[in-house]
């Protein structure tokens, strides 16, 4: 029992030694997608490695404690002589592009060449991931732990891929969408209100307007005619039993003259 609990005692202080080596000596963190500034910031604690980034470019933050140093953009960054063993290809479309972080085999660019830690990758691009062999950290960031830096100790070839949007050639495209979208509606108003106003003041719509009222006059003037023409003979008639009234009254005086 007793040899079983040193041998356990040893394990776990093995362990927790390998957990501490691995994630304390260098985390390199780079970030940024096709049109912005790549910034590199690299916390580590290796004096030769720190010796290193200050030959090579890198410039020392003295309050956070960590190197950096910012690229123009991925084609520049891929360039360097003295780079992170990684290269991003991009795929150009109109409004967005495919890009792919790959392993960088050539180890004469390798800034970790000489460099035997392990080293922790905090890799950011903001766009959609949508293959991806790392662990997920946040939103847009993914995080590689590399137990050798160099060429030989990259397992896979392609890292990540993930899809970015440029945001200058989008922001002009939803505008002049939307200016399309405002003049169309627009001339579709105007086009609406110039039908309106020409069926209301043509000079078609006038004389249909006029013939319309003289038809209408006509027609009144018919009915009035026709009333009067009844009126008439209304009248007619009762002037004639008006006649034949007096008449026979008349008579009936004569009768009774005669009698």
């Amino acid at each position: 029992m007793k040899r079983l609990a040193v041998f356990l005692s040893f394990v776990v202080a093995l362990l927790l030694f390998s957990t501490s080596a691995v994630y304390a000596n260098t985390v390199w963190q780079i970030g940024g997608d096709e049109e912005t500034t790549i910034e590199e910031k690299v916390f580590t604690d290796d004096e030769a490695l720190i010796n290193h980034l200050a030959r090579v470019g890198f410039a020392y933050n003295d309050i956070d404690e960590y190197f950096y140093r910012d690229t123009k953009d991925w084609q520049t960054y891929n360039s360097l002589t003295e780079k992170f063993p990684i290269l991003v290809h991009n795929n150009n479309f109109a409004i967005f592009s495919i890009n792919t972080l790959l392993v960088d085999s050539n180890n004469e660019t390798n800034i970790l060449r000489n460099y035997s830690g392990p080293v922790k990758l905090e890799f950011t691009a903001y766009g959609l991931y949508f293959k991806n062999s790392g662990d997920k950290v946040g939103d847009y960031t993914t995080s590689y732990l590399f137990s050798n830096p160099n060429a030989t100790g990259f397992s896979k070839d392609i890292l990540t891929k993930f899809l970015s949007f440029d945001g200058l050639i989008l922001g002009i495209g939803i505008f002049v969408l939307g200016v399309l979208i405002i003049t169309v509606v627009y001339y579709r108003m105007i086009s609406r209100v110039d039908k309106l106003i020409v069926e209301e003041y043509s000079i078609e719509n006038y004389l249909n307007k006029q013939a319309e009222a003289e038809v209408r006059a006509k027609e009144a003037n018919s009915e009035a005619e026709v009333k009067a023409d009844v009126s008439a003979n209304e009248m007619g008639i009762d002037n004639a039993d008006n006649n034949m009234v007096a008449d026979a009254l008349v008579n009936e005086k004569d009768d009774g003259v005669e009698g």
